[in-house]
């Protein structure tokens, strides 16, 4: 699917000059779809995708905040190592939103306001930021690996074991202990611990 912009007095052009080219990257399969850019319609739908992606922003930063207050609020039930971990997934939350700010608005805007000012653009400007699209879910899977302490580390691991051929034996690989259990003195308490319970059960039973 492509989409592109265009005025009245000019579709026709757009229609037999865009058709030969994407035929000439895509082969047959192709569909494209042309949107005239002094239509209402094309304002009232390009206004209503920025509406729609800035509330859901603001929704996505109201959560964090409620959720960082709720960690801030029961820091004293958690571990120091639990809460330090929940602190860099708050933070890796924080830069997965703000990324498709980074990787997919800025360009589309950059080329909406293109169009709509008449600038010229081109093959290396459209590359580049259809490029920086179609990465950004990679770079999710990224920052999991250099903000979250465990995998960062396992991942330092099993590339000095397995790239770089490091002969060191003592490095071993584990699966990242990754936890966010609460366990309280209350908890413990409520069940104590008897070593000698096995030796109260009725015979044929054993746990």
């Amino acid at each position: 699917m492509y989409i592109c912009t265009a005025s009245s007095e000019t579709m026709p052009f757009y229609q037999n000059y865009y058709s030969r080219e994407i035929k000439a990257y895509a082969g047959d399969d192709w569909r494209y779809v042309i949107l005239d850019r002094f239509n209402t319609r094309t304002y009232l739908l390009l206004a209503a995708m920025v509406i729609l992606y800035i509330l859901s922003e603001i929704l996505s930063f109201v959560s964090l905040f409620f959720i960082y207050k709720a960690l801030s609020l029961n820091s004293s039930k958690l571990s120091k190592r639990t809460y330090k971990l929940q602190q860099q997934l708050i933070r890796l939350l924080f830069i997965q939103v703000i990324n498709p700010i980074i990787f997919i608005v800025l360009p589309m805007t950059a080329g909406i306001f293109c169009v709509f000012l008449n600038m010229k653009v081109n093959m290396f400007m459209a590359e580049t930021g259809m490029l920086l699209a179609s990465i950004y879910p990679c770079f999710n899977a990224v920052f999991t690996v250099i903000f979250i302490t465990p995998y960062y580390e396992f991942t330092k691991c099993w590339i000095k074991k397995y790239i770089l051929c490091n002969s060191d034996r003592n490095i071993t690989l584990s699966s990242p202990p990754i936890t966010t259990n609460i366990v309280t003195d209350d908890f413990v308490s409520y069940f104590p611990r008897n070593l000698n319970h096995s030796r109260s059960l009725p015979p044929n039973h054993s746990l």
